[in-house]
């Protein structure tokens, strides 16, 4: 960038320089000096502000982004482990009634494996009153 204001800088003192007589040559030139390095200063000065500020704005915002996106994905760590706690419960209660429901058909079938030897015994006439 110093390259391009020093370029900008002759430029702008050549074509004063032309444009004035030739005994003014001297003061002209110093003072379109003077003026385009002030202008120049402000412009840069005022740039680098610029860039410093949204440069700033920008790492704040990834400081907030990223407050909030650890906020959020603690917040999902929390509905993660409540989910996987009623999930364990779920599993211990299916599993229970399972059990449940196979102790029940077993006394069922054995019940019935009963009354068909009991009818059976009884059409033969082996049941003693």
């Amino acid at each position: 960038m110093t390259e391009t204001l020093r370029y900008l800088l002759v430029v702008a003192t050549v074509n004063v320089v032309v444009m004035f007589r030739s005994d003014h040559m001297v003061h002209i030139n110093y003072i379109s000096t003077c003026i385009l390095s002030v202008l120049l200063h402000e412009v840069c000065t005022s740039l680098c502000r610029c860039w410093c500020s949204l440069r700033q704005q920008a790492q704040e915002m990834y400081k907030r982004k990223a407050v909030e996106s650890a906020q959020t994905a603690a917040d999902l760590k929390l509905h993660l482990d409540k989910y996987h706690a009623q999930l364990k419960e779920m599993q211990v209660a299916v599993s229970e009634k399972t059990s449940t429901l196979q102790q029940q058909t077993f006394k069922f079938k054995r019940i019935q494996v009963g009354a068909v030897s009991f009818r059976s015994s009884s059409v033969n006439g082996e049941f003693i009153q």
